[in-house]
């Protein structure tokens, strides 16, 4: 038994789960799922069989991995000892350690994905894994991972298998490396050559010529962190780790002695910036106010129409976006709602309600009294309008207003919008020039003549006006499956940019992979929806892009037994 068996029995997280992992895996070449036993398994023969009919003997085709796997290590009943025993428990840990990186999987997915392998010998396959402390429910991956993570499922794999021969080689050398240099030598880059083509019926066909295919493996940055968390950061994407070094790394100070790769000390020191301001933290670049600095959302125009099919996430990912925008630029006593506004359109919507009317209002002695009420946009104009005046007041940058007309189309618009819409565009916004001058298109408007000072937005030479003031975000979502964008007029359309949401097939991928989906029922999923030809798609024949509905059957689904059967 382990002289740490009882230390490991108390491991609650990923930090915990790799560090005995490390001690009982790599240095004491045991295995992690019999805790009881003291043979060794990560042997050098039985790593070079994995990279002999692993890495260097590829299959294409459609078969399963499982089903890949299978022929590649026991297809032929080769190497029946304790080699391809060993070499598959390995890769049981390798398929371990990568599910130990989802901060989104559960752990009865790892269990699932670990038995898959364990279950190719019949010795492995009676092994209970429920109970070992290396499965504890506790257990919470590191980073959110995506589709590429998962469908690079055998180049992560690999990566891991090469890393075990290069840290065995390493054992016999009198200068050993450490497991940082280890990583840094073999680079994020890993190889798989193709030798042959499986498909789902187990029908195997050798190629004339091998193929090498190269990728990144993003196990690569997860493992560094692993190994010296205190130095390098829980970011699986290279172009996430560009992404910040590029945008803050100019304003730090260099006093930190540097080391490899590079951009890893680079985010070292920004972190070293920002931690002082901000309470230590291992997501700390994945903070709002963090990440808007370094992945500012970007509106494309300072009016939006987002559209697409139903269930595509237009609301959702809107409202995030205008949260984190606002999040960046509120004072610490200031409320996040003055500066956006949600309002749902529908049939009944209209202008009383988006600029102003004449409402019946019940007063204090249970009278109805009829007054001018202004509209919800209107309301939002005039404290922009307060805002930019305090701004140049003060020579800053005024603070953003942001108003989300949710499910646009369903009201309507030429009655809505009225003579908004020519004070809408960019060039027709209120503002101030240099020399303090207001410019843009100031207007009356059909109830003008009812205002008193605090229905306007604007006073000039005693008369009040209308306007849109330039820091003033108009974003909207619409259904283009009911009505499509050709039912709107050229007057409307022409003033919105117009933006295609369509399927994110990572938040599907996200959303089964927390309800315990095994991995490749979702892949085969999510490539029959991008392929067009799951069951999902069978309102496609009416519309052509109503095949990314399919998702809201996740709503439906329930259980992983429905899913399956939906498959």
């Amino acid at each position: 038994m382990s002289e740490n068996r009882m230390f490991i029995n108390r491991i609650e997280n990923s930090y915990d789960a790799f560090e005995y992992f490390k001690q009982r895996f790599l240095v004491e070449r045991k295995s992690i799922f019999r805790l009881d036993s003291n043979e060794e398994i990560l042997t050098t023969e039985s790593v070079q069989y994995l990279v002999d009919n692993f890495i260097n003997n590829g299959f294409a085709g459609n078969a399963s991995f499982i089903d890949k796997i299978r022929m590649q290590l026991i297809g032929e009943e080769k190497n029946k000892s304790k080699i391809k025993l060993d070499a598959i428990e390995i890769l049981a840990h390798c398929v371990w350690l990568w599910r130990l990186v989802p901060s989104n999987a559960k752990i009865d997915t790892t269990i699932s994905s670990v038995k898959e392998i364990l279950n190719l010998d019949e010795e492995l396959k009676s092994l209970s894994l429920e109970k070992n402390p290396f499965f504890n429910k506790k257990i919470v991956g590191i980073a959110k991972t995506g589709t590429y993570y998962n469908t690079n499922k055998p180049f992560e794999l690999a990566f891991i298998i090469k890393f075990l021969e290069e840290y065995l080689k390493n054992d016999t050398l009198e200068n050993q490396k450490s497991e940082i240099e280890l990583l840094i030598d073999l680079t994020d880059k890993v190889s798989i050559t193709t030798k042959g083509v499986l498909d789902k019926n187990s029908t195997f066909k050798e190629i004339e010529k091998s193929k090498e295919e190269t990728k990144t493996a993003s196990i690569f940055n997860a493992l560094l962190f692993f190994f010296d968390p205190n130095k390098y950061e829980p970011i699986l994407s290279n172009e996430h780790k560009e992404k910040i070094v590029k945008n803050l790394f100019d304003h730090c100070d260099n006093e930190i002695k540097e080391f490899k790769p590079e951009i890893d000390w680079k985010l070292h020191c920004i972190r070293k910036k920002y931690q002082s301001d901000i309470k230590e933290e291992p997501y700390l670049f994945y903070r709002d106010e963090i990440k808007e600095l370094w992945e500012p959302t970007i509106l494309p125009a300072k009016n939006v129409i987002y559209y697409g099919a139903p269930g595509t996430g237009k609301t959702h990912d809107i409202v995030n976006l205008v949260k984190r925008k606002v999040k960046s630029q509120v004072d610490n006593n200031e409320s996040e709602t003055k500066y956006f506004k949600i309002v749902q359109f529908h049939p009944s919507y209209s202008y009383e309600d988006f600029i102003d009317g004449i409402k019946p209002v019940k007063s204090d002695g249970n009278n109805i009294n009829l007054e001018l009420i202004d509209g919800e946009f209107k309301k939002m104009c005039q404290e922009a309008y307060k805002e930019l005046i305090c701004a140049k007041n003060e020579k800053r940058e005024p603070k953003k207003f942001y108003f989300i007309a949710d499910e646009i189309n369903r009201a309507e618009l030429s009655r809505v919008f009225g003579e908004l819409l020519l004070c809408l565009e960019d060039d027709k916004r209120l503002r101030f020039d240099e020399d303090g001058n207001i410019q843009g298109i100031y207007i009356k408007t059909q109830n003008s003549n009812l205002w008193e000072e605090k229905n306007a937005v604007l006073k000039i030479d005693d008369e009040l006006y209308f306007g849109v003031p330039e820091n003033i975000y108009f974003l909207a979502t619409m259904n283009d499956i009911d009505k499509s964008i050709d039912s709107f007029d050229l007057a409307l359309r022409r003033r919105f940019k117009w933006v295609y949401k369509g399927c994110d097939y990572d938040a599907i991928y996200n959303h089964l992979l927390e309800k315990g989906v095994n991995d490749e029922d979702i892949l085969k999923y999510v490539s029959d929806e991008k392929s067009n030809s799951g069951r999902c798609n069978l309102l496609a024949h009416s519309n052509p892009n109503i095949h990314l509905i399919s998702p809201y059957l996740i709503l439906v689904i329930g259980s992983v037994r429905n899913f399956v059967s939906i498959r």
